[in-house]
C-alpha cells in the first residue's frame, strides 16, 4: 500500500495533463466514475497538457482594488503635488449627520496648521473607508471624496465630502409563513436594528434567505429588500414570497442508451446525485427540487460518462414540466452520449529496474478495449504497487494521453519516474490515544533498517484490520537522517471497541432471550480507573489488546451466562491465553440440557498468520426432564455426565476486513483434533477431527467503499468412539439445519432420526456459497446464498453397520440442498447478529422439517 498525497490532481484529459505518483491514484476513487474527464477538443489531434488555476485570493484582492479605485478615483487619483508642503489652513467636512466633526477628525491624520502631504491624505481616505461609517449613495456617488483647494498663498483647504450610513431603526421580515423558522432566519440575516445600514449586507441577506428557501424546495422563492427613510435613520424590510414547495415526480433521461445515469442514485460522497424522485409520498425519499443542486447533478452525470470513455458526452436540462398547482415537477434531461473512445496503444516508459513490457502484461489497460477511468486508475496503482514491492515507494507515474478525435481513439503513455530506493529508518505510530504502541507494533511484519516492501505493509494493515480496533490505517513518510532513509508514519484512527448492552432478542432457533452484556475488544486488565469520570468515558481498562466479554442472556428455551477473557501476548511473547466460564441451559426436543463449562486455551503464533492452539475443556452436563418417548440415546445419558477433552488446532488466517467490518477478501483454514478420555476427567472415550475453511473475494466496490462480496464456506467433521461399547453421547454429536448451517430446514433436523426426532451423527459435511452486497450504506446488506450439507451416523469405508450401505450411497441419498436470499441488519452497540433469511429446499426428503423463513433479531430496550 503506497500512501496517497493530498488531493489536487485529476485524471488526464484532452485539455489537462495530470501527474500521478505519490498523489491520488488516477482518480483515486472507489467508484469508477469519480475520475473527472473533461470533453475532448472538437477537432484535430490533441495532446494532454497541464493547466494552472489562478489564486482565488489574488482574484479577490484584484476585485477589491478595482472597486476601491472606481469609487476613490476623484479623491486620490488627482494630482496633489502642487500642494505638497503647503500649510493646511483648514479641514472641512460635508455630509456629516449623526457623527460629530470631532469624531470624524479623529479618524484622519491630516491636521490644520500642519504641512500637507498627498500620501497622508490617501491613507486618510482608506481609514474612512475601513471605518464602516460611510457608504455609497443610491445614485452611485462614492462613500468618501476629497477636494484640495488653494486658500491664501502658501496654504490649502482640505474638504472631505462623506455619505454617512444611517442607522437601522426597524428591521422587518414578512411573508415567510412556515417555509422557514425564525431561528433559521436569525442565523441567515446579518442586518440588525441599531446597526449601521449597509446596502450590500441587505442584498446579501436577501440572497441568503432566497438560497435557503430554494434549497428547501421552494424553487420559485423570491425575497425583495426595501429601504425607507424615517426619523433617526432607515426602516429595512425583506418581503418573502416562498411560492409552492416543489418535489420531483420523475426524471427522464432522453438519449441515454449505452449507460444508465440513474446508477448514480445509489452512490455516496461527491458522486451521489442530490436531486432524486419522490418515493412513497415523501416517506422514503422527499424528492425536493433544488435547482443549483440539479445543475451539479448534471455535471456528475457528464463526469460519469467521460469516465466510461464517452469523452464528448454532453448532459443538460432540456425541459421542466410542472403540474397545474406548480408542486410536482418532471425533469427531462438530454444526454448526447457521442462515440465511446477506444484505446489504440498503451506504453510504459522510464522503467529501469522493471521490464516495462512485462509490466504492461499485468495491466487491465489493453489496446482495443473501451477506455475506462477505473482501468487507468488501477494501472497506475498497479505500477506503483509493483515498485513499492521493491522499495521504490516514491515512484511517480505521469499519464500522457493523445486523442485521435476523428477515429475516437486514445494513445496512453505511462511515464515512470522511479525515484530512490527507500530504507525504513524509524516506524512512528500516530493516532493511538487509547491503544498501546506495542499492540500495534507486534502486528507489523516490517521493521526499521529494512527496505520498504509494499506487500508486507499491506499484510500488516490487514492484520491490524482483523483486530477491529481501528476504523482506518494510513501510511505516510517523513525525511530520515540521510538520503534513501525515511521514517514510516503509521497513522491509525481508533474505533469504538467497548459496548454495554441492555437489550433482548428473538431467534427461530433460540426463542426469546434477554441480553445484558459488557464487551471490550481492546481490554487492559492492569489499567484501573483513577476516577469515576475516566471509567465512564471509556479511558480505563483499555488499550492492551486483550478482550473481555461478560454476558447474561436469560430466556425461555435457552439461557446463557458467560465470562470470556483473552490475552493475545502472554508476558510479551506471541502466546495466546484464553479463559472461559459458562452456564448454559437449553430446552431440547424432549429433555432439558444443563451445561457448566470451564475452558482454558494456549496458542502460539508460528508465523504472523499461523497459529497453533491447545484447548482443554471440562463440562458437567445434566440431562433432566426427559419425556418417555424421547430417543433411546437420551435415556442412556439421563442424569449427570462429565466431558473432559483436549483439542489441538492449527489455523492459518489471511482474512481481510474493511472499515465497516465486512469480511471482503482473503481466506482462512483451520484443522483440529480433539481427544476425550477418563484421564481428562471424562465419562466418555472418543476422539474427533475436522476442518473449517472460508474464502471470499470482493467483486466490486460500489457505492464508494461498500463492497460486493462472493464467499465460500465449508466445514467437515468426523468423530468416533474409542471403545466399541461406549457410544458418543447425543449432546456431543454433530447436528445440522437452521441458521448458520443448512437454511431451509429446521434447527438440528438435517440428519439421522429416531421416531421422527433428531439424534445427530458422527460425520458432518456443510458447504455454503454466498453473495452479499450493500443495500443501504453499512447498515443494511443483502445476500443470495446456496447451502448444502448433511449429517450421517458414522463414516466407514464400507457398508454402514447401522444402515447397511456405503457412505457414498448415503451422501447421495441424504444430502440436503437449499437456496434463498436474506438481509443483514447492523444494530449499533448490539453484538447479536441480526439476520433475516428466506430459503427453499432444492433437494430434501419426504419427512424433512422445512423452514422457509429463519431469523435472528436483536433490539434494545
Amino acid at each position: 500500500m503506497i500512501p496517497p498525497r493530498p488531493p489536487g490532481d485529476s485524471i488526464p484529459s484532452p485539455s489537462a495533463r495530470s501527474r500521478h505518483g505519490d498523489g491520488p491514484l488516477v482518480g483515486a476513487a472507489p467508484c469508477p466514475w469519480e475520475s473527472t474527464l473533461p470533453r475532448a477538443p472538437r477537432r484535430g489531434t490533441a495532446r494532454a497538457s497541464r493547466s494552472r488555476a489562478h489564486s482565488p485570493r489574488a482574484a479577490r484582492w484584484a476585485a477589491a482594488f478595482v472597486l476601491l479605485a472606481a469609487w476613490s478615483s476623484p479623491a486620490v487619483a488627482q494630482d496633489w503635488e502642487w500642494a505638497e508642503g503647503q500649510t493646511v489652513q483648514a479641514v472641512e467636512w460635508r455630509g456629516l449627520r449623526s457623527l460629530n466633526q470631532v469624531d470624524a477628525q479623529a479618524m484622519i491624520a491630516t491636521r490644520a496648521g500642519e504641512p500637507f502631504h498627498a500620501d497622508r491624505l490617501a491613507l486618510d481616505v482608506g481609514r474612512l473607508y475601513r471605518s464602516g461609517r460611510f457608504g455609497p449613495t443610491p445614485d452611485g456617488k462614492p462613500p468618501v471624496s476629497v477636494e484640495v483647494v488653494q486658500a491664501d498663498e502658501g496654504s490649502v483647504r482640505v474638504i472631505f465630502e462623506v455619505n454617512e450610513r444611517p442607522r437601522v431603526v426597524d428591521m422587518e421580515v414578512s411573508g415567510f409563513g412556515d417555509a422557514i423558522d425564525q431561528d433559521e432566519l436569525d442565523k441567515l440575516i446579518t442586518t440588525r436594528e441599531g446597526a449601521l445600514y449597509d446596502a450590500f449586507s441587505l442584498e446579501r441577506d436577501a440572497r441568503a434567505v432566497r438560497e435557503k428557501l430554494r434549497d428547501e424546495g421552494y424553487a420559485f422563492a423570491e425575497v425583495t429588500p426595501s429601504v425607507s427613510t424615517v426619523e433617526g435613520g432607515v426602516r429595512v424590510a425583506l418581503r418573502v414570497r416562498p411560492g409552492p414547495k416543489v418535489y420531483v415526480e420523475e426524471i427522464i433521461y432522453e438519449g441515454a442508451k449505452q449507460l444508465d445515469p440513474s446508477i448514480l442514485l445509489d452512490a455516496e460522497g461527491p458522486d451521489a446525485l442530490e436531486v432524486k424522485e419522490r418515493e412513497v409520498f415523501g416517506f422514503l425519499e422527499e424528492g425536493i427540487y433544488k435547482p443549483e443542486a440539479f445543475e451539479r447533478d448534471l455535471d456528475r452525470i457528464a463526469r460519469y460518462y467521460r469516465s466510461q470513455g464517452f469523452l464528448d458526452a454532453r448532459v443538460y436540462k432540456e425541459e421542466e414540466r410542472y403540474s397545474l398547482d406548480g408542486e410536482a415537477l418532471t425533469l427531462v434531461v438530454r444526454v448526447e452520449e457521442g462515440t465511446r473512445y477506444t484505446i489504440r496503444r498503451v506504453g510504459v516508459e522510464g522503467t529501469r529496474v522493471i521490464d516495462g513490457d512485462r509490466l504492461l502484461e499485468t495491466l487491465e489497460l489493453k489496446p482495443g478495449r473501451p477506455f475506462l477511468g477505473e482501468d487507468l486508475r488501477k494501472a497506475v496503482e498497479k505500477i506503483r504497487h509493483v515498485y513499492g514491492q521493491r522499495a521504490y515507494v516514491h515512484a511517480v507515474v505521469d499519464v500522457d494521453v493523445e486523442y485521435d478525435l476523428e477515429r475516437h481513439m486514445l494513445d496512453i503513455v505511462l511515464r515512470v519516474t522511479e525515484g530512490p530506493k527507500v530504507r525504513i529508518e524509524k516506524i512512528r505510530i500516530e493516532g493511538n490515544d487509547k491503544t498501546k504502541e506495542e499492540v500495534i507494533r507486534r502486528e507489523l511484519s516490517f521493521y526499521p533498517g529494512e527496505y520498504f516492501d509494499a506487500d508486507e505493509v499491506q499484510a500488516s494493515i490487514g492484520r491490524l484490520g482483523r483486530l477491529r480496533f481501528f476504523s482506518d490505517v494510513r501510511v505516510d513518510f517523513a525525511k530520515g537522517s540521510q538520503p534513501g532513509r525515511e521514517d514510516l508514519i503509521l497513522s491509525v484512527e481508533e474505533a469504538r471497541t467497548g459496548s454495554f448492552v441492555l437489550g433482548g432478542g428473538v431467534s427461530t432457533s433460540a426463542g426469546f432471550f434477554g441480553n445484558i452484556s459488557l464487551t471490550q475488544r481492546n481490554f487492559d486488565l492492569f489499567d484501573p480507573p483513577t476516577s469515576w469520570r475516566e471509567f465512564v468515558e471509556g479511558r480505563a481498562f483499555t488499550g492492551a489488546g486483550q478482550s473481555l466479554t461478560i454476558s447474561a442472556q436469560p430466556g425461555r428455551e435457552r439461557s446463557q451466562y458467560s465470562v470470556e477473557f483473552t490475552e493475545p501476548y502472554l508476558f510479551g511473547y506471541p502466546i495466546i491465553l484464553g479463559l472461559e466460564g459458562a452456564v448454559r441451559d437449553r430446552q431440547r426436543e424432549d429433555w432439558l440440557e444443563r451445561r457448566r463449562l470451564l475452558r482454558v486455551s494456549l496458542g502460539y503464533r508460528l508465523l504472523p498468520d499461523l497459529m497453533l492452539r491447545a484447548t482443554y475443556r471440562i463440562e458437567r452436563v445434566r440431562v433432566t426432564d426427559v419425556e418417555f418417548d424421547a430417543p433411546s440415546d437420551v435415556h442412556e445419558v439421563t442424569g449427570t455426565n462429565y466431558v473432559g477433552a483436549l483439542r489441538l488446532s492449527l489455523t492459518y488466517n489471511q482474512n481481510l476486513v474493511d472499515r465497516d467490518f465486512v469480511l471482503y477478501g482473503g481466506y482462512s483454514v483451520s484443522v483440529y483434533y480433539e481427544y476425550s478420555g477418563p484421564e481428562l476427567g471424562s465419562d466418555f472415550y472418543f476422539h474427533r477431527a475436522g476442518i473449517e475453511a472460508n474464502w471470499q473475494t470482493s467483486v466490486l466496490s460500489w457505492p464508494r467503499h461498500h463492497k460486493w462480496v462472493f464467499a465460500l464456506r465449508g466445514e467437515l467433521g468426523w468423530q468416533r468412539e474409542l471403545k466399541p461399547s461406549d457410544e458418543i453421547p447425543i449432546f456431543e454429536r454433530f447436528f445440522a439445519g437452521g441458521p448458520n448451517s443448512v437454511r431451509g430446514f429446521r434447527f438440528r433436523t438435517v440428519g439421522p432420526r429416531e421416531n421422527g426426532k433428531p439424534i445427530g451423527g458422527n460425520f458432518l459435511l456443510i458447504g455454503t456459497a454466498e453473495f452479499s452486497f450493500p443495500v443501504f450504506q453499512d447498515l443494511l446488506r443483502g445476500v443470495l446464498f446456496a447451502d448444502a450439507g448433511t449429517v450421517i451416523p458414522e463414516y466407514t469405508p464400507g457398508p454402514s453397520p447401522r444402515l447397511g450401505r456405503g457412505v457414498r450411497d448415503y451422501f447421495r441419498d441424504e444430502i440436503r440442498v437449499a437456496a434463498g436470499f436474506g438481509l443483514r441488519i447492523k444494530v449499533p452497540f448490539f453484538p447479536a447478529p441480526v439476520q433475516l433469511d428466506f430459503a427453499w429446499p432444492l433437494q430434501d426428503k419426504r419427512d424433512d422439517d422445512r423452514q422457509v423463513f429463519s431469523f435472528s433479531v436483536g433490539f434494545g430496550f
